[in-house]
């Protein structure tokens, strides 16, 4: 199956085009993590850059009921990272500032 144009389109304008891949290696390389579940091609990987992007991305999904696997490293041992058949991945790998930390709990934020 491949992602439906008309939702490939939409998270480009969410993302930018160099933030979503349909096709080719990248599909694989985000398939599986290092587990040794079998590995699921995904519709899609999307690469967000801010927090505002990853809302945006998952109202989209949720409107196409698309399911989405969310991932950092992709170092998994349990399958964590292996997406759902016909789903996106959302790689989280281009938000990679720390912005604010709550001192009460140490928590990073996304949002100063």
């Amino acid at each position: 199956m491949t992602l439906p144009h008309p939702i490939h389109r939409a998270l480009v304008e969410l993302v930018g085009e160099r933030g979503v891949m349909v096709e080719g290696s990248a599909l694989s390389d985000y398939s599986h993590d290092e587990s040794s579940f079998a590995p699921v091609l995904p519709l899609a990987l999307v690469k967000p850059e801010a927090a505002e992007q990853v809302a945006a991305v998952l109202a989209l999904a949720d409107r196409f009921h698309l399911p989405v696997t969310p991932r950092g490293a992709g170092s998994s041992l349990e399958g964590n990272a292996v997406p759902s058949a016909e789903g996106i991945v959302l790689s989280m790998e281009r938000m990679n500032r720390v912005l604010a930390v709550v001192p009460e709990d140490s928590t990073p934020c996304a949002t100063a």
